[in-house]
């Protein structure tokens, strides 16, 4: 496995993107993004920022295979590879910048989501203004109040899924924000 294949698998691993990386290591994105895909090597200082971040030897970083098994001159604590309980700074920080990146996904696909959950309700306004056209138009028919027409089907499951489409995002905004607040918090 190359050096770049390492750093993108562990980035992925640790639930954290090329920028949020980037930002840790002080060099942009596209210096992470050519260092996965092996058209750059990173820099000697970014390596042991590297390994202290994900938790690594420069070693356990830069070998290809695990090394032969044999004394070593130096006894090796017994790390910790999970995120949830890694106490290392770089692992403590990589758990609070994918808790991070997790809540921002929510806060992100719930505003998507009440954005979808909107339009679908303009839509829905849309078909009662045709709805009542049609009468209007084919059956002769007149209802002053457009509002006569919200209570015909199916126009009352469009707005009930409607509805919940926007309570949907709601909620994952919700989730999101709560994460966001609880990982600000000392």
């Amino acid at each position: 496995m190359t050096l770049g294949q390492k750093i993108q698998q562990l980035r992925k691993a640790s639930g954290i993107s090329q920028e949020q990386l980037a930002e840790q290591l002080h060099v942009s994105r596209q210096s992470v993004s050519k260092w996965e895909l092996d058209d750059a090597v990173p820099e000697l200082s970014k390596i042991i920022l590297l390994s202290d971040l994900f938790s690594l030897t420069i070693d356990e970083l830069l070998r290809d295979s695990p090394r032969n098994p044999g004394p070593s001159p130096e006894p090796e604590a017994p790390a910790s590879h999970s995120a949830g309980t890694n106490t290392s700074p770089g692992g403590k920080l990589l758990s609070q910048l994918a808790r991070l990146n997790t809540s921002h996904q929510e806060i992100l696909t719930g505003f998507k989501t009440m954005i979808l959950g909107l339009f679908l309700l303009v839509v829905d306004f849309l078909l009662c203004w045709v709805y009542q056209l049609k009468e209007q138009i084919i059956d002769n028919a007149w209802m002053p109040d457009i509002t006569f027409y919200f209570s015909k089907q199916p126009m009352p499951v469009f707005f009930f899924l409607t509805a919940l489409i926007i309570a949907a995002g709601l909620i994952l905004m919700g989730f999101g924000f709560v994460g966001r607040y609880m990982e600000s918090r000392p």
